[in-house]
């Protein structure tokens, strides 16, 4: 993904629906930078943002028996020159969530669990990733790199004529976190 003033990621409304109905059904518990790295060919004077590009990588695993969905995030700044990589700085985020309520039944589990991975996740740890890549540029005496704020919008499919499908996607998904099962 390239670097902008604002970074959009086009998100299918199903998915983007998820992430935000299993987001209203649990807290987060702790956000951890688990592990970064930084590497530096040479050093440059001024950052040419068409040269950077992100890298993101999310997983998640579910346990049952403790309600507890833990997620990770791995992010990495990359900068080339004449297709050399000049520097890049990585981490990874690991995020803690508990379910305040029934788990989602088993065949809409990839849906929740991956879209609220892929999207909230992504999205709470993104200040810290800032902080990060900040920190990182001033230690390896890079310019600074002024970090995107980042959007989640909805991709419209081709029959799509409004968004407002969502609106009925977004009440099947509800249901299905309710039931019981």
């Amino acid at each position: 993904m390239k670097w902008g003033n604002v970074m959009e990621f086009e998100v299918p409304i199903n998915q983007l629906s998820a992430a935000v109905e299993f987001g209203k059904r649990c807290t987060l518990l702790e956000i951890v930078c688990s592990s970064g790295s930084h590497a530096t060919s040479s050093k440059i004077k001024e950052i040419d943002y068409s040269r950077l590009e992100l890298k993101r990588k999310n997983a998640y695993v579910f346990e049952e028996k403790s309600n507890i969905l833990s997620t990770s995030v791995a992010l990495s700044l990359v900068y080339k020159e004449k297709k050399k990589e000049i520097f890049n700085i990585s981490a990874v985020f690991t995020l803690e969530y508990r379910l305040n309520t029934n788990s989602p039944p088993e065949e809409l589990r990839e849906l929740f669990f991956g879209s609220f991975s892929e999207l909230s996740t992504t999205h709470h740890c993104w200040p810290y990733w800032r902080e990060y890549l900040d920190s990182m540029c001033r230690r390896m005496g890079l310019p600074a790199v002024v970090t995107p704020l980042i959007h989640f919008v909805p991709k419209k499919s081709p029959g799509d004529k409004k968004l407002s499908t969502g609106k009925v996607k977004q009440k099947e998904l509800k249901s299905s976190l309710e039931k019981e099962h």
